[in-house]
């Protein structure tokens, strides 16, 4: 462990345990404070005197001791030297690797050991097992607590829509309800007699709905919810999330609106009921509303706008380890372990808890934690999501130092090494969470800690949890420094997924209707273009990182451009030296040679203008030769689809489609090309019953943009581009090109600025309309 020093606190008591053919254990209790025997109620300056000499006294102890015991455990083993790990050779990996015995049952090894975690995993490995874990434990008791709710609400409210059974089991709840074992309790809360009879019957009859619903894994034998008759009237859960409020009456979070509305889609999924794509459209308009109100509340000061915990910036991370290391206690060193591990790995405190001995690997000067699990990442699909996660040691600052943490908590905790493949954090998850929760909230009470907090850092102690250390590291990590990691590291790091461009996209957007989007010879490009990673070592793509920062090796580029720019005047006297400026050319001479050197190039340049000249004149300048994209193809139009809609009406658009408000260049291209990506025929083809299911509104823009691209199309034939049934974007654009003018737009604004007449909104070239055509619109 050097350079690291073993400090040993006043109230540790740590064994040490080195497991060689003996076990040599010395224990260390409590120091006295003082030779003349003074109390920890002494004075501060002599008490803390006497605890230095004690602690420096103990540390030299250790480590006579420690030397003693290694040499005489090397001495035991020179005498009887122990058998090797591997001298069973195959044969161990046969008994620990067996294959099934003729029963169809797996024997084990009895004598291997084994976590309680792994022990717990390997239990599951089974039908119902693996049932039970299609979803996370924590997400169906989320979902089931939402449920519950749901359904008693439904049952006082619109009973017609819950089965028979439910109900009569519900009415004899309340019905037989006993009050007198709750009233019995003591209570020290401020709710009446009658608020909490509320509260208990209430969670009698979510306790009895439970029942119906099952446990994670079970099949749901009983019915609840009569599903036909709930989703035939879509305001009825929207009535129950308008009347789902907090304590105050105040409105929820807009995500936690959206994970109610999960719920119920868990709730679908149990049941396997198909649910109607009427009641998914109409609700999906309904959750909007109530997104955008919470919203709303929210920036009128309706809770905070944070979600969850605040993230704790570096400096008030460094503090919180500085308290728990002055705790002095096997809870403080814990609390130090779980905070630095948590902050340096970027991970939940879940994945934290899942650390093993054999994940911690060296590397360099660095320590490896790889993660093949987390709540981001729980199939392994993701190789990336794999990758080691490294944290290096900072030997300047005790509170960040990662590895003289991990130190101190293995030295409290020796018999972990016993077990290499146990985890660093052994016992049940719940309880390390709470462990290390129940040390925060410590802190958090002490009244002096609590003002530092407020004054110093300009934080609310109640805004500090446990996700708050997760938060840190990405806040760290995202510091806008051109030194500092790139996203695409951070993500890797916090276990994030990175997204292509067109999932960045809102699906609304109008983007998506260009042609990169659109062309399906752009989408068959990406056959051919391989995506490769810097972490990918079989790609030769990618040189070896140094480590150095982009702004030092900027520092040497400009440190280099410097020098060249001091050796310019010295090269250029050198020049004209060898040339012979000052001697034998005179400037006569000097004229002619440049005159014939250019006179060559002159003359192929007019050639080329002549050429361009006439081309203008014979109006051939943009070339509309047919292309292979516009030869007849009989099956022109099979590439093209007829999408079904909920109505059962057939349309050239697919029910999720929104009217494009592109550029007019990009709407003039949808109009003769259309989408092929998505099957969507020109949209030259339309009829105004395949836009009605938008609204009166879009019948009306589909006109519009009719009678912009008709005078496009007729000026664009008077110039010699006449458009064709079939047209490619080549064709397309020259078609525009020449057309566009016929729109008689100002290429000028009225401030002087040039206007690019192919980048205004189509809903904007409408207004440059002549006041006949508007009038004949309207008409």
């Amino acid at each position: 462990f050097w350079p690291y020093q073993v400090v040993i606190y006043p109230s540790a008591r740590i064994t040490f345990r080195l497991k060689r053919k003996h076990n040599i254990i010395m224990k260390l209790r409590t120091p006295r404070l003082g030779t003349t025997g003074s109390s920890p109620g002494s004075t501060t300056s002599s008490s803390s005197r006497s605890t230095a000499a004690a602690a420096s006294h103990l540390n030299h102890l250790i480590n006579n001791n420690l030397t003693a015991a290694i040499n005489d455990a090397a001495a035991a083993d020179d005498e009887s030297p122990e058998e090797p790990d591997d001298a069973l050779g195959d044969a161990g990996d046969v008994n620990n690797n067996n294959a099934n015995n003729a029963d169809g049952n797996y024997t084990y090894n009895e004598d291997e050991e084994v976590n309680g975690f792994l022990q717990l995993i390997r239990d599951e490995m089974t039908v119902e097992g693996i049932e039970k874990n299609t979803r996370a434990k924590s997400t169906f008791n989320t979902h089931q607590n939402e449920n519950t709710r749901v359904i008693v609400w439904l049952f006082y409210n619109h009973k017609h829509v819950i089965h028979d059974e439910l109900c009569s089991d519900l009415q004899d709840v309340i019905e037989t309800v006993d009050y007198d074992t709750m009233l019995s309790r003591k209570y020290r809360g401020k709710k009446s007699v009658e608020e909490r009879k509320n509260v208990y019957l209430f969670q009698q009859l979510r306790d009895k709905v439970a029942e119906f619903l099952g446990t994670p894994g079970s099949t749901t034998n009983k019915n609840t919810v009569i599903f036909d008759e709930f989703v035939a009237d879509p305001k009825i859960y929207v009535d129950y999330l308008a009347k789902r409020r907090k304590g105050n009456g105040g409105l929820m979070k807009p995500s936690v609106y959206k994970s109610y509305r999960a719920s119920l889609s868990f709730l679908f999924w149990r049941y396997e009921f198909q649910v109607p794509e009427q009641f998914s459209s109409r609700l999906k308009t309904y959750m909007d509303g109530i997104k955008r109100l919470a919203n709303k509340a929210r920036q009128c000061g309706e809770g905070n706008i944070e979600d969850g915990k605040r993230p704790l910036n570096f400096e008030l991370f460094l503090q919180f380890n500085k308290w728990f290391l002055e705790m002095g206690t096997y809870e403080g060193i814990y609390a130090l372990a779980y905070s630095l591990a948590t902050f340096n790995l970027a991970c939940r405190g879940d994945s934290t808890l899942m650390i093993c001995l054999k994940h911690l690997m060296w590397k360099g000067d660095a320590t490896g934690v790889p993660f093949s699990h987390s709540k981001e990442e729980q199939l392994g699909d993701d190789p990336t999501k794999r990758l080691p996660r490294f944290c290096f040691g900072n030997p300047f600052i005790q509170a960040a130092d990662f590895i003289s943490g991990i130190f101190l908590y293995i030295a409290t905790n020796p018999e972990l090494i016993d077990n290499k493949d146990g985890p660093l954090f052994p016992g049940a998850k719940d309880s390390h969470s709470t462990k290390f929760s129940n040390t925060l909230k410590i802190i958090l009470k002490d009244p002096v800690k609590r003002a530092i907090i407020q004054k110093q850092y300009a934080f609310d102690p109640d805004d500090i949890g446990v996700h708050s250390w997760r938060k840190a590291a990405h806040t760290k990590m995202s510091c806008g420094s051109t030194a500092g990691p790139t996203n695409s590291a951070a993500c890797i790091r916090g276990g994030h997924s990175i997204k292509t461009i067109a999932e960045c996209i809102p699906s609304t957007s109008t983007l998506l209707h260009l042609p990169l989007f659109t062309m399906t010879k752009v989408y068959k490009l990406k056959q051919h273009v391989r995506i490769a990673m810097p972490w990918d070592d079989h790609y030769k793509y990618f040189s070896q990182s140094t480590g150095i920062p982009p702004h030092v090796i900027n520092y040497q580029h400009f440190a280099e451009i410097k020098e060249l720019i001091k050796k310019l005047p010295t090269q250029f006297e050198e020049s004209l030296d060898a040339r012979q400026f000052n001697g034998a050319i005179s400037l006569p001479q000097m004229k002619e040679l440049m005159k014939e050197a250019q006179s060559e190039q002159n003359a192929a340049m007019a050639a080329d203008i002549a050429t361009i000249k006439k081309a203008m004149e014979d109006g051939k300048l943009l070339s509309v030769d047919s292309s292979p994209d516009e030869e007849e193809d009989p099956d022109y139009g099979k590439q093209f689809d007829l999408h079904l809609h909920p109505d059962g009406t057939l349309r050239k658009v697919p029910p999720d489609w929104t009217f494009p408000m592109n550029q007019l260049q990009q709407m003039y291209q949808y109009w003769h090309c259309g989408n092929q990506l998505q099957k969507i025929c020109p949209m030259k083809y339309f009829h105004s019953s395949d836009v009605s299911f938008l609204g009166d509104s879009t019948r009306i823009r589909l006109n519009e943009v009719k009678q912009l691209m008709e005078i496009i199309d007729k000026t664009a034939s008077q110039n010699g581009a006449k458009p064709t049934k079939k047209m490619n974007m080549t064709s397309t654009n020259t078609c525009f090109l020449r057309g566009k003018v016929g729109l008689k737009i100002p290429t000028t604004t009225p401030t002087g600025r040039k206007r690019d007449i192919g980048r205004l909104k189509w809903s904007s070239a409408i207004t440059y309309l002549p006041k006949a055509s508007k009038k004949r619109r309207v008409d």
